[in-house]
């Protein structure tokens, strides 16, 4: 937790610059093996990819030198780090058919993922840009096929339990914006499916176990996990609080074969 507030302020701020488009971009942190990474990444790419009409991706970005004991950017250095992905995005964004899928920090190193559709001409532009524009970086440039976006869905989109953090710390945050008072305790209503009565049978003795009231209990549809089941609770919502609980259900839910589908509450002040 530390760490992500240490570096919010830089990484937030291009994920500001990246909202202000109309993709769905979300930033997270995470821990690899020689330390902490982040990936900057556009969500709403998982509803469509991969696209036939991009199959090449290019990875490209530079060696930084100002960076910490973590291998993450320090201040000074992410405005020198936002020109160098400027510049080459603007070269890359010639080509007709290109998306930004995400961005990867990790151990002094920022590279960006682009999926593009033709590479005609582009490893020597890019090059180029790198060699007049920021000769102090030691830049990297990989061009491939990978019509299967294998980069972008198995490694810049996050995992279910990230994913669930991510979903948790945007409602929140809207509950905050609001002037909710995320400390104090209220009724939280969770739904989560099953794809069998008897699975949703275990579930409720085991949430009844950790305190949930069950809310409703039927049938929804001829899917493949019909059974659904509605719980509540007095709990906060502050963001460690809530991401515990609902990863913990999720964790539940999926051992039974069965998926967590989020919470609802009421505003408190």
């Amino acid at each position: 937790m530390k760490i992500i507030r240490k570096y919010c302020i830089g990484f937030c701020a291009t994920l500001m610059v990246l909202k202000a488009q109309t993709q769905d971009w979300d930033v997270y942190l995470q821990k690899y093996d020689l330390g902490p990474g982040s990936i900057v990444v556009d969500l709403s790419l998982i509803e469509k990819a991969p696209l036939d009409s991009m199959p090449f991706i290019i990875i490209t970005g530079v060696k930084f030198n100002k960076c910490t004991e973590e291998g993450l950017p320090q201040t000074d250095e992410f405005e020198n780090l936002y020109r160098i992905s400027d510049s080459i995005g603007s070269v890359i964004n010639k080509v007709k058919g290109k998306a930004l899928a995400g961005i990867f920090t990790y151990q002094c190193k920022r590279l960006d993922y682009y999926y593009v559709s033709d590479t005609l001409g582009l490893s020597f532009q890019i090059a180029e840009c790198y060699k007049r524009n920021f000769p102090k970086y030691e830049f990297h440039l990989s061009i491939n096929h990978e019509p299967s976006w294998v980069s972008y869905t198995e490694f810049l989109y996050p995992n279910k339990p990230i994913l669930l953090y991510l979903t948790n710390r945007k409602q929140v945050a809207e509950f905050e914006q609001k002037g909710d008072s995320v400390n104090k305790a209220r009724k939280v209503n969770h739904w989560i499916y099953f794809p069998t009565e008897k699975s949703r049978l275990e579930f409720i003795q085991i949430a009844s176990n950790k305190g949930f009231n069950i809310e409703n209990i039927q049938r929804v549809s001829e899917s493949r996990l019909p059974y659904q089941i509605h719980i509540s609770r007095i709990d906060k919502i502050e963001l460690q609080t809530i991401t515990e609980i609902t990863l913990e259900l999720r964790k539940q839910a999926f051992r039974l074969g069965g998926e967590y589908d989020g919470w609802e509450t009421e505003m408190a002040k």
